[in-house]
């Protein structure tokens, strides 16, 4: 049990308390060191952009800031001198179009068919945004590494940005060049062929044999040009489209679906138009049987592969992860290669399925029938709280699905039983008279939950208790609206105005205070000695206007709350137990003031395996709870609730959110203790084992977790492609990748 502990406990230490992720910050760099000028010299291609202007910017502070801009020449190549290069770091290029119409940007029509009635080869004005974008790295001697920008370049580029959490980071480019290079059967160094002008007959023909990297992305700028109809207007909207898709599917695209949508079958063909550019039978027969062999590959509904047989393609390594993070004692990596030895395991990978497949159970039909009896236990407890509120009971407590529900006349007490989806039924559920007690001099809300469920396979047990303290809550303009709205009804007037209730509560909502206490002495659902259980006893007051007072820095409208946890077990099915014994010194206590940030402090054991202590900030927290709060209060007042307005606040609240945490973690098996960081939301660090450098780091990102130890990275994300078979995805910066899929095929076709 303690080495399965261990072993679990250590790989949250990589995935489960890193899920926060990073620093926000820009690309990397050593110091303050910096290089004297340095050229940076490119062409931009789709076709060739004469005049074009083109800017290299670094991401600082939270945004893009520019660094120097220069025009491109005829044929698309540009000179930028670049002056304090920082070594390691990553900056960005972008074209935008020339400010003086006599002299405007220009693309060289790559459409044989021409673009908007200028033939092929000839020079097109650009009167609208052709959003190109590229990348630039600083090595650590100075030299300079440039992609030209193509719509390949600006592909990768939003693969890039999304994985670096919006801005290009030197382990986010990494791996977008890794995905990119597969997705078009290239190299991440083929990558940089610097392509040409198709129009350009010799050229062309002659890269076939010199430069084929350079044909194919010359081809490839053509063809969304081609997809375009030729018409220069819509190009933007495509290149953004296939790089929307790329971002969407993770470094990845839609092979064929049936000739139909954004896919890579569909690029091929628009790039198999361009065979007639060729003018030798040679071009012709080489680029025939480029696309052919590509099309040959690539099937219906299915997403393109991000390994491929290639020099810079390996199979998934994780002993290369684990060797990154140290191989001599005194060690993270030495500490996680003895805890996978140690739990039987001989790979990290490995472990991680180990410890998965002892959850697995959970994504099971039984849990899928046992959330159907909590739904349905919870809309018997509403009728029967209705009916003790009403004169007459109006709602039937009528047997349905297998089970029943009655009010026990000796103790009051509301009974569900049955059996439902396989599931045997026995529950008592304790209600109180909530009108009663809004009224009542002892505002306080009792419920109570009590009995079993279960089958052959699994069992579950509760008996817990909450209780909600309302004393300092005012009910009279709810309690005078309820009884209004009753007496018109049993008076038998029609249409009875719902106005003042509706405006009573979402007034209760601005206003209310309480203390809410949950007491589970038995909460355990389990499958054989394995088990989800929780005990414990935690508290929480809030009061839902707390911020009203509106001194400087409250936030008007606000929630404030604090709570604890006074002692507590979870038993996760892999065997793990986190508790909190304050005999020990553990701890949980969370609070959110009038300044909206929430704060929390928490101390607790792994059985014997690991203990620990954690603070945090999460700052903003209060705005984006108070703004859901207004917006249901609306949506009750109005009687709905406006969608869009919803989801754009609660976007930019989420976008708010801040989170600082500082966490020393004790791995007790070997005397060592760790420093977990967490700074502005996006990334953490580990050090390693009673020392301040670090081991690792993790950057939250659109697309997953980036983790980085060395000069390795890897990836942790989520493939959701097939919704039936989800999959969980750890892949490295060489175009590996392991996968542990779920099948939720059956849950799904459960009713």
């Amino acid at each position: 049990m303690l080495r399965a502990l261990i072993a679990s406990f250590s790989f949250s230490l990589l995935l489960l308390l890193t899920a926060c992720g990073g620093d926000g910050g820009g690309s990397a760099a050593t110091g303050p060191t910096s290089f004297g000028p340095t050229a940076v010299k490119s062409v931009v291609a789709k076709g060739i952009i004469q005049n074009g202007v083109v800017t290299l910017s670094r991401w600082q502070g939270g945004a893009y800031v520019d660094l120097v801009k220069t025009r491109t020449a005829d044929d698309g190549s540009f000179n930028l001198t670049l002056t304090g290069g920082r070594p390691g770091e990553v900056l960005k290029l972008t074209l935008g179009l020339s400010p003086d119409s006599a002299n405007p940007t220009r693309m060289l029509c790559d459409v044989e068919a021409g673009c908007n009635g200028v033939v092929f080869g000839d020079p097109v004005t650009l009167s609208s945004a052709l959003d190109l974008s590229s990348w630039v790295t600083v090595g650590v001697d100075g030299s300079i590494t440039v992609m030209p920008l193509t719509p390949v370049s600006t592909m990768l580029v939003a693969l890039a940005e999304a994985l670096g959490g919006g801005h290009l980071t030197p382990q986010a480019l990494t791996v977008a060049r890794s995905r990119t290079a597969a997705l078009f059967r290239l190299s991440p160094e083929e990558l940089l062929a610097v392509p040409g002008n198709i129009a350009d007959a010799p050229w062309l023909d002659d890269a076939v044999n010199e430069a084929p990297a350079a044909a194919k992305i010359s081809l490839l700028a053509a063809a969304f040009a081609q997809l375009a109809g030729g018409n220069v207007a819509d190009v933007n909207q495509v290149i953004k489209n296939y790089a929307q898709s790329f971002v969407d599917n993770n470094g990845r695209l839609m092979e064929a679906n049936q000739g139909v949508g954004i896919t890579l079958a569909t690029l091929y063909h628009a790039v198999n138009t361009s065979v007639d550019v060729f003018t030798s039978n040679a071009g012709q027969t080489w680029v025939n049987g480029w696309i052919t062999a590509v099309k040959a590959e690539l099937e219906d509904n299915r997403l393109t592969p991000i390994c491929r047989t290639a020099a810079s393609c390996e199979q998934f390594n994780s002993a290369r992860f684990v060797s990154a993070l140290g191989t001599e004692p005194g060690t993270l990596g030495y500490d996680l290669s003895q805890v996978i030895q140690k739990n039987g395991a001989n790979s990290l990978e490995q472990l991680l399925a180990n410890e998965l497949a002892k959850m697995g159970w959970l994504a099971s039909e039984d849990t899928v029938a046992l959330a159907g009896v909590a739904l349905q236990t919870l809309v018997y407890s509403g009728y029967a709280m209705a009916n003790k509120a009403l004169p007459i009971p109006i709602f039937p407590l009528e047997a349905d699905n297998g089970l029943s529900a009655a009010i026990d006349a000796e103790t009051g007490k509301l009974h569900v039983t049955g059996t439902q989806n396989g599931l045997n039924v026995d529950l008592w559920v304790g209600l109180p008279a909530a009108i009663a007690v809004m009224s009542a001099d002892d505002k306080v809300f009792n419920f109570s939950l009590k009995g079993t469920v279960a089958n052959a396979r699994v069992s579950g047990v509760v008996d817990a208790v909450l209780s909600i303290d309302a004393n300092d809550t005012d009910f009279s303009g709810f309690l005078t609206a309820y009884q209004n709205l009753l007496t018109a009804i049993f008076t038998g007037q029609e249409d009875p105005d719902l106005a003042p209730l509706k405006t009573a509560i979402a007034g209760l909502m601005k206003t209310a205070k309480a203390t809410v206490t949950i007491q589970a002495d038995k909460f355990r659902f389990a499958k054989g000695s394995s088990m989800l259980a929780i005990e414990g006893k935690g508290t929480v007051g809030f009061d839902l206007g707390g911020g009203l007072a509106g001194d400087e820095g409250d936030y008007a409208g606000g929630i404030t709350l604090e709570g604890e946890v006074a002692y507590g077990t979870v038993t996760l099915p892999n065997g793990s137990t986190f508790t909190i014994d304050p005999d020990e010194g553990h701890e949980l206590s969370f609070a959110m003031g009038v300044d909206g940030s929430f704060e929390a402090d928490f101390a607790a054991n792994v059985l014997t395996a690991m203990s620990g202590q954690a603070s945090g900030t999460l700052k903003n927290m209060g705005p984006l709870v108070s703004g859901i709060r207004d917006l249901i209060a609306t949506a009750i007042t109005h009687g709905e609730l406006d969608g869009d307005a919803a989801l754009l606040a609660l976007l930019v609240g989420l976008g708010n959110l801040s989170l600082d945490v500082d966490a020393n973690i004790m791995l007790n098996e070997f005397d060592h203790e760790y420093v977990l960081k967490v700074r502005d939301t996006t990334v953490v660090t580990v050090t390693h084992p009673d020392r301040d450098d670090i081991a690792l780091t993790v950057t939250l990102s659109f697309s997953g977790l980036l983790v980085s130890a060395g000069d390795a990275w890897w990836q942790l994300g989520a493939d959701i492609t097939n919704i039936e078979h989800p999959a969980l995805v750890l892949s490295d910066d060489l175009g590996g990748a392991w996968r542990w899929e779920f099948n939720l095929g059956r849950l799904l076709a459960m009713e």
